[in-house]
Parts: structure tokens; C-alpha cells; sequence
């Protein structure tokens, strides 16, 4: 579509700007349970979990200075950017709740300027379909250093393919795929080649359960 939902933060840290619809995973959860949640509690919107895709994971990490002789503090977390496509079967309308006025917005007429400053940098390639891993740092909400990349696909989702963790279900190109993420380095095997022979998958795999 030509448009996302983004809504006004009415109290916290985020008060006065926008986002997209963000919260925490709490315990217990996995990320696409978390999105739906998330989606009931800020916009009072139902959505069907198995359409949501998970476009980007971020590492952000921020220092907060201390003030009047009070020590700093530093935080460090994933997030997980997930995109939920409306279908034509479905009205989705989000509502205003106690936290977030959500409303549709033009994807040309995102506010950059009223949100966080790493969403400008993410945003663009998620919106056009693209996979992307990598992070960003802060001192207070001012990026210092940045370094996000394409992908093929998010390593975790992988995994997720693997049924009942069996990695010889997975495809040699996605078992190349998470070797390179790890950092395995294994002769003659890369995700931006052409799938080598067959008994190679055999070497991937027990160097991946040996890592």
C-alpha cells in the first residue's frame, strides 16, 4: 500500500512524537506475539499473525550522560521491525487509546522530523521491501555511528524454517546464509555463490552445531 500507520505518543519518553506502533517483548513472547499485542493495546487493531513479516532486526545502543554528579547509564537492546500488509479482504481502522493517537499517514508525508532519528535511515528500505540487519548508536537521542545493511532474509526467521531443529531441513543456501552471519569461515562456501555440491551441506552443518 501507499500508506502506514503511525501514531502520536500521549505520555512517556516518547511523548509529543511519532512512531510506528512500538512496545516491548515481555516475557514469555515471541516477537510476532508481541506485534499483536502491541497492535491491540496502542491502536486497538487486530492483526492476523501469520501475516506479519519480520523486515529488520536492530541492535540500538545508547549512553545517557549522568547529571549533577549522577553516574550515566548505557542500554543495549534488539528491535524487531515487523510489516503487516492490509489485505483487500480487510478494514483495518486504528483507534485512539490511552497512550498513542494512531492514524494513516502518505508514505511521502512521513514526519521524519517529529520521529527518532534512526527511522529515517530504516524506514525508506523496509517500505520498499527490502531485509535489513545492523544497528545504531546514541549519546542521549543523537545518532553517533550507524551501519545497517540488506540481507537476504533475518537469520532468525531461518532458524524458524529449521522444523523441530533439524538444520538439515534448511536449505544450503540458507545454511550458507547463516554461516556467514556467525562468522564461520568454511573453504569454498559463501551465500553470494551458487550453491556448491550436495555433501557440502553435510561440512555446514557440523561446523554450525561445533560453533
Amino acid at each position: 500500500g501507499n500508506q502506514i500507520i503511525l501514531g502520536r505518543w500521549r505520555s512517556g519518553e516518547l511523548a509529543g512524537r511519532k512512531t510506528a506502533l512500538l512496545g516491548l517483548v515481555e516475557r514469555g513472547e515471541d516477537p510476532i506475539e508481541a506485534s499483536c499485542r502491541i497492535a491491540r493495546d496502542l491502536a486497538s487493531i487486530d492483526l492476523q499473525p501469520s501475516k506479519l513479516v519480520r523486515k529488520a532486526i536492530l541492535t540500538m545502543e545508547s549512553t545517557y550522560p549522568g547529571q549533577e554528579g549522577e553516574e550515566g547509564f548505557e542500554e543495549i537492546y534488539d528491535e524487531h521491525e515487523m510489516v503487516y500488509d492490509v489485505g483487500l479482504d480487510e478494514s483495518i481502522e486504528p483507534q485512539d487509546t490511552e497512550s498513542m493517537e494512531p492514524r494513516w499517514v502518505e508514505i511521502d508525508r512521513i514526519p521524519y522530523s517529529e520521529m527518532p532519528q534512526d527511522d529515517e535511515f530504516w524506514y525508506p528500505p523496509v517500505i520498499e521491501g527490502k531485509s535489513l540487519r545492523g544497528g545504531f548508536t546514541f549519546e542521549g537521542e543523537n545518532i553517533v555511528k550507524k551501519h545497517v545493511w540488506e540481507v537476504p532474509r533475518i537469520l532468525d526467521d531461518i532458524y524458524e524454517d529449521a522444523v523441530d531443529g533439524d538444520l538439515a531441513k534448511l536449505k544450503i543456501e540458507d545454511l550458507k546464509y547463516v554461516g556467514d552471519c556467525i562468522g564461520l569461515k568454511i573453504p569454498g562456501v559463501s551465500w553470494r555463490r551458487a550453491a556448491p555440491p550436495r555433501g557440502v551441506k553435510a561440512d555446514v552443518i557440523r561446523a554450525l552445531k561445533d560453533w
